[in-house]
């Protein structure tokens, strides 16, 4: 199987993409320039494409092999959320 993972490199994408690894899928990460692959970059069936969902030109493409999506990706991060939200 092959999986298209958004927000792979943040903390419940790093998860997924190692369990799905281990189960044998090949993943194709959405990653930015910025994005901090370690622990990835040693696991085996992981591709990584460099985009931004905010920039569709940079997503042709992406997702035409994948048998799955899971969308994971989000605008802000969980720490930026105060106590009153």
């Amino acid at each position: 199987m092959k999986a298209l993972v958004t927000g792979g490199t943040g903390f419940v994408g790093r998860y997924l993409t190692r369990r799905l690894c281990s189960l044998g899928w090949h993943c194709r990460l959405l990653v930015r320039a910025t994005s901090a692959l370690e622990g990835l970059e040693e696991l085996e069936n992981v591709e990584f494409w460099q985009g931004d969902l905010t920039r569709p030109d940079t997503l042709d493409g992406i997702a035409n092999t994948a048998d799955y999506v899971f969308h994971l990706a989000a605008e802000g991060h969980i720490a930026a959320v105060g106590d009153d939200a």
